[in-house]
């Protein structure tokens, strides 16, 4: 429950007779106190969230108590209300026990006041809201809190799409009759101040103090104000400083881990001297003294009995009272707690290695905390992830079916590749080595229409996942260095244990590990997944030439002088980006996502020996099509011919030179080829080959058509669709081999019993918003897939040299 109303209605009330009463059933309560003005367990100042197990009686400083949980605030937060809703947000991450839970918050109803109240409640999603009203209309906010009211005030701050759904309870206050005295706010904060530090020092003597004294290396700490710039040390001295780590670097968010003063300040010495009674393995952590949360009430070192006339604040031979202790924080939970901040993870044995190199070998001896951070950064870029084994990333990502990732994580990028295009052309291009390069159209033909969609293999030094590049991320491309660290940023869809990834989802933050700049760098994936000669001087790629253009049919092939068209292609569709994807179109999508992969790894190479792939052929979503992708290609240009038989000649079969084979003698081959077929006895039907056959065929000829009994292995490129036809490309085998074949348009038309123009104009149907389409698509879908994997007959195979072979019939 959440208690709002304006100040002096009775919040504080409502808030500690509820807690005597839960605590009536229950062991605990939890507080989550956001008024940082006056708060109720502990100092001014932050915002917490406090375990309660007793009851409360009197006022606040009766019944002060450490907190689970705090996050420094400015008290009034009017001067910084967006940080004051990250404050929230960041206080609220952690994980805290089961209880019942009462959230106190403050008492500001007038100006922005509400927008920030509305914020803040779409950020904590109470059950329940009491909403105090008083006969004093300017104690009041103006509206009743309703969702509807606190979704429209929140857009100020903050922008939600998540329902707002609780219940709104309304009291009036029973404190306007009240006539007696009450303290001022700036009163109750100072006695808060005064009790905390009645537990460190006596009250009647400033030389006589409960907790020890500390004396810390200024090199070993920050000293910052709330907006985290670096203040003079001499000017925290006699002030009261919050113990802090850096929660969040970039708004500068603190966490509170406790309050000092500082007793002393030596700069030409470069120590400090503080009074705490925080525990020593809580110092250690602390790596920001923080000023000007709350101030010291000038009482503390004017009143006490031994204070009279002009006396130092600290005087010389404190620091030797042998029941103080001196320690000095430790410097390298100082970086580990600043890098834990910005997601950055090490083992300690790695950093303090790192860091005592740093100083030995790079840092001169006046270096700075921020030149060492700035060091030890730069190793971890270069450092293999895999090498600490640090978990970060939740346990088991790749067996998620749906599941959202929330959160920030810096991950290694082991390897990256594009899998909307084929291996052996993409290699081919790369190292220029492809006849087909001759032609934008062959391209097209070759490696399909689709856009990039690049693959990262990322690792957290543990556990392995994929990151699917689900829109286009400028950040990304494929010469990023192998063992470059990327920050992913949540929240991130995982779609079957893959993190589909957008551009606010990726942030490259740069390095490399030099063990995998070879072995790992996207050329010599191609080559390893192809079994070709890997490059031991990979190069650079230029996306530009795995990238393809798109032709008019009727124009042949065309060179690199091409000269477009310079009028823009006409517009096909507008989609609205805020529309919402039905629940067809998600299923679509999913199906999309799977093809493509099963594409890129349906078949492990240790499995290619197998006559069955049991666990391709019982994925019952294994045939889809690239809908996001088919528009472009499909209205572009229009066909000036059609198909006229599957039997004709195949773009481009006549360019092949003929001088390419003077030194072959193809007819003597072909002789004894024929003499095989026809001498051979064997269970096939008559007039085929075998497979491996076909294989030593195809190396030989300029192009022929035969007949192989062939049975389906797998997938090898996702199916596409376009007004041109189907693409699909997939492997065959038989008991001597297996080998990889396009199938003709014409034969998935007849599997599918559909045309490429029924589908596009389906696909029309969907956007629509027409229920059956969807349904057609899919059942066409899955009887492409059904007849190819129960595929077991005699084929025709056209082959052309240098061209994946052509199925153009299914006996």
């Amino acid at each position: 429950m959440m208690i709002c109303g304006g100040k002096g209605v009775g919040k504080t009330t409502f808030l500690r007779y509820a807690i005597n009463r839960l605590l009536m059933r229950f062991n605990a309560v939890r507080i989550v106190d956001l008024d940082p003005g006056q708060s109720e367990f502990t100092v001014p100042g932050c915002i917490s969230i406090v375990k309660v197990e007793k009851p409360v009686f009197g006022p606040n400083y009766t019944h002060l108590q450490a907190s689970e949980r705090s996050i420094l605030s400015n008290i009034n937060i009017a001067y910084e209300p967006d940080k004051y809703i990250a404050s929230v947000k960041q206080l609220l991450h952690a994980t805290c026990t089961e209880a019942p839970t009462l959230i106190n918050y403050m008492g500001y109803t007038h100006g922005i006041g509400i927008n920030i109240l509305s914020a803040v409640i779409a950020c904590v999603h109470p059950t329940d809201i009491l909403q105090i009203s008083s006969q004093d209309a300017k104690k009041n906010y103006k509206f009743l809190l309703s969702a509807e009211v606190v979704r429209e005030n929140a857009k100020l701050f903050h922008s939600t799409s998540s329902t707002l759904d609780y219940n709104l309870h309304q009291i009036e206050s029973m404190c306007d009759q009240n006539e007696g005295w009450t303290a001022e706010s700036r009163q109750l904060r100072e006695m808060c101040i005064l009790s905390h530090v009645s537990n460190m020092t006596d009250s009647n003597s400033l030389f006589k103090t409960k907790s020890p004294l500390y004396k810390i290396n200024l090199k070993h700490v920050n000293i910052t104000d709330l907006r985290g710039d670096f203040i003079h040390p001499a000017a925290v001295n006699a002030c009261l400083v919050a113990l802090c780590t850096v929660e969040d670097e970039l708004l500068n968010i603190f966490k509170c881990l406790g309050w000092g003063i500082v007793r002393g300040v030596d700069v030409a010495s470069g120590q400090l001297v503080l009074l705490t009674s925080a525990k020593v393995e809580v110092l250690e952590e602390v790596s920001h003294l923080v000023a000007g949360g709350a101030t010291l009430p000038p009482s503390v070192y004017m009143t006490p009995d031994d204070v009279v006339g002009q006396m130092p604040y600290v005087i010389e031979g404190v620091l030797m009272n042998g029941t103080n202790y001196t320690i000095k924080m430790s410097e390298i939970l100082n970086i580990k707690t600043f890098f834990n901040s910005i997601q950055v993870h090490f083992s300690d044995i790695w950093l303090e290695s790192c860091v005592n190199w740093c100083k030995n070998e790079v840092l001169n001896p006046n270096y700075t905390l921020k030149e060492l951070q700035s060091k030890v950064y730069e190793q971890w870029l270069l450092l293999d992830l895999r090498d600490i084994e640090v978990r970060t990333l939740p346990p088991e990502l790749s067996t998620k079916q749906h599941f959202v990732l929330n959160g920030n994580f810096c991950l290694q990028m082991m390897q990256v590749v594009d899998i909307s295009k084929p291996k052996l052309w993409q290699l081919q291009k790369i190292r220029n080595s492809n006849s087909l390069t001759r032609g934008t159209q062959q391209d097209a033909d070759v490696a399909g229409t689709g856009k990039r969609m690049l693959l990262l293999t990322l690792t957290d030094g543990v556990q392995e996942v994929q990151g699917m590049e689900y829109q286009p991320i400028s950040s990304l491309n494929l010469n990023i260095a192998p063992g470059a660290k990327i920050r992913i940023m949540g929240p991130v869809v995982i779609r079957r244990g893959r993190l589909m990834l957008e551009q606010q989802n990726v942030k490259v933050l740069g390095g490399e590990v030099d063990e995998l700049l070879v072995t790992h760098a996207a050329e010599n994936i191609l080559a390893r997944a192809l079994n070709l000669p890997e490059n031991v001087h990979p190069v650079g790629i230029e996306e530009k030439l795995i990238t393809v253009e798109h032709e008019d049919k009727d124009e042949g092939y065309v060179t690199n002088a091409t000269i477009r068209n310079p009028q823009p292609p006409p517009v096909v569709r507008i989609v609205n980006t805020n529309t919402v994807i039905t629940e067809e179109e998600e299923m679509l999508i999913d199906k999309e996502i799977d093809f493509m992969l099963e594409a890129e790894f349906g078949s492990p190479p240790e499995e290619l020996n197998d006559s069955r792939t049991p666990d391709l052929l019982e994925n019952t979503e294994l045939f889809t099509r690239d809908f996001n992708n088919i528009d472009g290609a499909s209205t572009s240009t229009q066909v000036h011919h059609a198909h006229s038989s599957i039997q004709e000649e195949l773009p481009g079969c006549g360019d092949i030179d003929d001088d390419i084979f003077n030194d072959l003698d193809i007819d003597a081959h072909l002789d004894q080829v024929d003499k095989e077929i026809v001498g051979r006895k064997s269970s096939m039907k008559p007039n085929t080959i075998t497979v491996a056959k076909l294989l030593e065929i195809k190396e030989n000829v300029s192009k022929g058509v035969f007949k192989i009994k062939a049975k389906f292995k797998c997938v090898i490129e996702k199916l596409t669709i376009s007004d041109e036809g189907y693409k699909l490309v997939i492997k065959v085998e038989d008991s001597t081999g297996d080998i990889v074949v396009s199938l003709h348009s014409d034969v998935i038309s007849d599997l599918a019993g559909y045309s490429p123009t029924d589908i596009m104009c389906l696909k029309s149907d969907i956007l629509n918003k027409d229920e059956t389409a969807a349904d057609k698509v899919m059942k066409a879908i899955e009887k492409v897939k059904d007849k190819l994997v129960k595929l077991d007959d005699v084929v025709s195979v056209q082959v052309v040299k240098n061209k994946i072979p052509v199925v153009i019939k299914i006996m």
